[in-house]
């Protein structure tokens, strides 16, 4: 698309005959179009290192031979489609994912190896051939944090495997998802590269698991699958979860919404709890819709980010001091910028007016496990946060409990509204 516009703004009024014989101008439109991906693509490249300290790498080719992998470099357009796409796929996460609250980076992704293909080599009687190898969207290399991706929609795919390997170190460090989600299937000890190389990750989606490849590659695959497709779309996951529901007659009951829930559990903690139920439930509605809430009054995860931090200072203020918001309100701009909850943080008027932010009015609760490791309950939550299922299907417009309507209703991982206030727990 950018390069027919190059085109069209080069060659506007001019006779398109003409324009398609004359090699001259074409090859000067061309040229233009890839300084024009270049300047992007570094640009991009740049922004993102300083602001989440990870290396992008284009180059070094050589460095992979140790590993039997051969990789090829990305042509100037489609490594700036790759790197913005990276970009977008960051912009969702928070800053606590990378940085702890002092500032220090934590233990991730630190490098990025972006090339046009990433073929292995694989041993055949023992000795790896050039005659038997396979190609991957994406590589992972463990806990030392170094990624190669070939398209951008591999990214948090590829980063999960880094977090994973930091966080657990092995399969058998996943001891919750070995018991409530690999339904011991025979492929649980695969790798990736196993699933690729015999063409089970073409196989149809098993019960239980996001995708063929997920099941076909094992405990690791599917892992990295789930938080793939949560990221891709949060409404098909739980569509597809909820269909296995239907088929399964054993326990556990719901397999892939336990990996919801477990994925969303991991995130959390990864971020320092910013990735919480509230996140969750905005992130489904900006992939089902293209745009946030208009309470939230942002336009991209960047300003998300910020109204969230914002909008906690906010609360905890009003807390501290033991406000009504509407006390908070009827305050003049120049007192609510001056106002700080300690040290690390301080309104300043350079940022958004706290005018603009709103709190809302209930809360978010995903749906977990109780102590007797069974899934929650409607009736459960609501003693919980001491309110009614009634007053909870009122606010999540489901209908209210009648004769023919009476069943729990609620799935493991689901995200679901809570009036505002505290657990009775």
């Amino acid at each position: 698309d950018l390069l027919e516009n190059e085109i069209f703004q080069l060659t506007e009024g001019m006779n398109m005959t003409r324009v398609s014989d004359n090699q001259n101008l074409l090859e000067e439109v061309r040229l233009k179009a890839l300084e024009h991906y270049y300047l992007e693509a570094f640009k991009t490249k740049n922004e993102l290192e300083g602001k989440y300290e990870i290396q992008i790498e284009i180059d070094g080719v050589t460095k992979f031979v140790k590993h039997d992998i051969i990789v090829g470099r990305m042509k100037v357009r489609q490594l700036a489609e790759v790197i913005m796409r990276i970009k977008r796929e960051l912009e969702i996460f928070p800053l606590s994912m990378y940085f702890d609250e002092d500032g220090v980076r934590k233990p991730g992704v630190k490098e990025i190896n972006l090339f046009s293909k990433w073929e292995e080599f694989l041993p055949a009687n023992g000795v790896r051939t050039t005659d038997d190898r396979i190609e991957a969207g994406g590589y992972s290399f463990g806990k030392n944090g170094v990624i190669g991706i070939s398209k951008g929609s591999f990214f948090v795919h590829e980063q999960h495997h880094c977090l994973d390997a930091i966080h657990h170190e092995s399969v058998k460090d996943n001891p919750e998802w070995l018991y409530h989600a690999n339904l011991n299937s025979a492929f649980s000890n695969r790798h990736g590269r196993d699933a690729i190389s015999d063409g089970s990750s073409r196989k149809k989606r098993g019960v239980g698991f996001a995708t063929g490849y997920g099941e076909a590659g094992g405990t690791q695959e599917d892992q990295a699958t789930v938080a793939e497709e949560m990221f891709r779309s949060m409404t098909k996951l739980f569509e597809l979860a909820n269909k296995d529901q239907e088929s399964l007659t054993r326990d556990p009951s719901a397999a892939l919404h336990n990996k919801i829930h477990m994925t969303m559990v991991f995130y959390n903690k990864r971020s320092g709890g910013a990735m919480d139920g509230e996140f969750w439930w905005d992130l489904q509605n900006w992939q089902d819709t293209g745009k946030f809430p208009e309470d939230l009054n942002v336009r991209t995860w960047t300003e998300y980010w910020e109204y969230r931090k914002e909008r906690k200072i906010m609360d905890r203020i009003i807390e501290k001091r033991k406000w009504s918001k509407e006390t908070w309100d009827e305050m003049p701009d120049w007192i609510r910028n001056q106002m700080q909850i300690d040290d690390h943080y301080k309104i300043k008027r350079e940022k958004r007016s706290f005018r603009n932010i709103e709190s809302r009015d209930y809360m978010f609760h995903i749906v977990t496990f109780k102590q007797d490791m069974k899934q929650e309950s409607l009736y459960d939550i609501a003693a919980k946060y001491d309110t009614t299922v009634d007053v909870l299907r009122k606010l999540n417009e489901w209908p209210l409990l009648d004769s023919t309507f009476y069943h729990n209703d609620v799935t493991l991982g689901q995200v679901i509204k809570i009036p505002k206030g505290e657990s009775i727990d």
